[in-house]
């Protein structure tokens, strides 16, 4: 190497390291929790009769609530340390960059059946006793 030579930094892969996906993925799940905080607290009142007949659908309803907001919450830091783990890998990376800020859907999907089912479904409504 000469004198005028200057050293070429090696080759960054700009998509491996672009942190759009936790970003987004922050920003939609901590705005969730937040919406979602009100319905969660009030999830309680499902078992206003009481506990004793209610219905495998009100379970899932009142558990996937909660789960969904502590996933939410959970998957802010999840997706920045998948980030920094993957950032320098191609493909694979980004695959389970995405999966990891989608894992809020998990328990939304739990809470949506038990909803679907004790409302629009056979229970009609009826929280007690489907």
């Amino acid at each position: 190497m000469t004198m005028n030579q200057v050293p070429q930094p090696s080759p960054v892969n700009q998509n491996a390291a672009n942190p759009l996906v936790p970003i987004l993925a922050t920003v939609i799940w901590l705005l969730a929790a937040a919406i979602a905080a009100l319905p969660v607290l009030m999830s309680v009142m499902i078992f206003d009769s009481g506990t004793d007949n209610a219905s495998i659908w009100a379970w899932l309803l009142f558990y996937g609530l909660w789960a969904f907001l502590g996933v939410c919450i959970l998957t802010v830091p999840i997706v920045w340390i998948v980030w920094a783990v993957t950032r320098k890998h191609d493909g694979g990376g980004r695959l389970l960059r995405v999966l990891a800020a989608l894992l809020p859907l998990i328990p939304l999907a739990v809470a949506a059946i038990g909803f679907i089912v004790t409302v629009a479904g056979p229970c009609q409504g009826n929280f007690s006793n489907c």
